[in-house]
């Protein structure tokens, strides 16, 4: 009875090409044995090893697409501290950039645009928060300003200021140097 079970696990896992080890088909044997009550034990074997298969396949799938996640999470994330240190330089430009204009004199109106420019771009204020910053403006004025600035800068900013400035600064990727 043994042997009979032995030679339908094999035979099994022949059938779906798959490798095996003798250690797999000798618990698939003792597992088939120590089932008391089945009438066909031919089938039983040849479905035990079948189900042990397609669990392994899935165990296999399940761990690639762990491999998979955990290759692709480690991308990202080099992704991301690449582009943190872009926009880092980026921000130190636009400061050193800033400073530069201010000691070359600029008018006030260039100063509240230059201002405004660093609380969104530096700082991460939105906007709205800007508000605080400039209480007696409307939100078409900030906007005005911003646009403003950014014209003001654009002539000397570098390609990777102009990509940081085109992407709207920090948004959600930095938090802001306080």
């Amino acid at each position: 009875m043994r042997e009979l079970i032995h030679v339908v696990v094999t035979r099994t896992f022949r059938y779906h090409h798959e490798p095996f080890t003798s250690h797999e088909v000798e618990a698939l044997v003792a597992k088939v044995e120590a089932v008391k009550e089945v009438k066909n034990p031919r089938h039983y074997a040849a479905t035990a090893a079948w189900h042990y298969l397609v669990e392994r396949r899935r165990r296999h799938a399940r761990a690639l697409r762990r491999a998979v996640q955990v290759e692709r999470r480690l991308a990202e994330a080099k992704q991301e501290e690449g582009l943190q240190r872009s926009y880092e330089r980026a921000r130190g430009e636009l400061a050193e950039l800033v400073d530069t204009l201010r000691a070359e004199g600029v008018t006030q109106a260039q100063e509240c645009q230059l201002g405004l420019l660093l609380a969104v771009y530096i700082h991460g204020y939105s906007l709205a928060q800007a508000e605080e910053i400039y209480p007696k403006t409307s939100r078409d004025t900030r906007y005005q300003w911003k646009r403003r600035g950014l014209k003001l800068v654009a002539p000397h900013a570098s390609e990777e200021l102009r990509r940081f400035l085109q992407e709207g600064g920090m948004g959600n990727r930095i938090k802001p140097v306080v």
